[in-house]
């Protein structure tokens, strides 16, 4: 049974979609479980991986906990799952090399054995964990209800299987040559893309504001959806009355630095798409200050993009100008 949201959450409901409140053992509720515990099975994965110094498979792992994150993001917010690549390979692909295992890698279809070693073992129980997953989201959703959710965890049960049998059957390291690095092309909307994907759907950035000559800096959690950037704040602050005055504003992370204007959008209830991502990624700061009556979404797109990168040693400024459409690489000579 759904109920809309009207004052303080009950502690026995949770949000299903925007402000509608339900069980906390609804089915949905419950996959999304499932989908946080897939994280954590990845990332102690990855950590075994790590500790024995094992980069590609670390990093064939990072790929998998980016496409598990997006599950999580489309399963809140409705979107499509989109073309599923995984390990580089195609749905179809994925499907013919975890099924032919002998052909693909030259190997029989591996028997789970303590023989394997840490790692593999580790693998091997994250493909279980992903079926488990795929079985929970079997009963989240009536049937015909998101089929491209159920077929990215049968592919990336697949895709878990593959990284166990590159891994058994030596296809890493020596006896698989190594890949030849993908051109450099100056395309302001590649690289825009590719720096988007590598900050990720989420981020702590200092944000600065400011108004009749105060400028005001903050560390805030931020969503990224798309090309905007969004995040939450109270009526009552400082910030809050800066932007109401002055929407030019800036965010910065590291060595990367945004420039561009705000705009509100209305309470974090109103904004489902917002909601649902910035309950992922930050949970508490959800749970605490959403439902709070005075707080207000942001939305930040930027103009003007700069950060400094460092290639083979030496330093460059990476520039984007979005107003002019102008993508700019150059040396740092100082």
């Amino acid at each position: 049974m759904q109920e809309k949201m009207t004052g303080a959450k009950p502690e026995d409901k949770t949000l299903l979609c925007g402000s509608e409140l339900v069980d906390k053992r609804h089915p949905q509720i419950a996959f999304r479980g499932k989908l946080d515990s897939l994280v954590a099975a990845i990332v102690k994965t990855q950590i075994t991986a790590d500790e024995q110094e094992n980069k590609p498979v670390s990093e064939d792992l990072e790929g998998l906990l980016v496409f598990v994150r997006r599950l999580q993001r489309v399963e809140v917010t409705g979107d499509p799952v989109g073309e599923i690549t995984l390990l580089g390979l195609s749905s179809a692909e994925l499907r013919h090399d975890s099924q032919q295992v002998k052909e693909a890698f030259g190997i029989d279809h591996p028997v789970p054995s303590r023989k394997m070693g840490r790692l593999c073992a580790e693998l091997n129980l994250l493909r279980t964990q992903v079926r488990e997953t795929e079985l929970r989201a079997l009963h989240a959703f009536a049937e015909g209800q998101r089929p491209d959710i159920i077929e990215g965890l049968n592919r990336l049960s697949s895709a878990v299987y593959i990284v166990l049998c590159r891994e058994l059957s030596g296809w890493y390291g020596t006896k698989h040559p190594e890949k030849e690095a993908p051109a450099v092309q100056d395309d302001l909307a590649e690289k825009l893309t590719a720096l988007w994907q590598e900050i990720g759907e989420s981020a702590e950035m200092v944000l600065s504001t400011s108004w009749k000559d105060r400028v005001t800096s903050r560390t805030v959690n931020v969503v990224r959806i798309g090309d905007a950037f969004y995040f939450q704040t109270d009526r009552m602050m400082r910030k809050y009355e800066q932007l109401a005055n002055n929407p030019r504003a800036a965010l910065c992370k590291g060595d990367l630095q945004l420039e561009g204007s705000c705009r509100e959008i209305g309470h974090p209830l109103e904004n489902p798409a917002f909601s649902g991502v910035y309950q992922i990624h930050f949970p508490e700061s959800f749970e605490r200050y959403s439902f709070v009556q005075e707080e207000r979404v942001f939305e930040f797109r930027p103009d003007f993009v700069q950060r400094w990168l460092y290639l083979d040693g030496i330093p460059h400024i990476e520039r984007f100008d979005l107003e002019k459409n102008v993508y700019i690489l150059e040396d740092y000579d100082g």
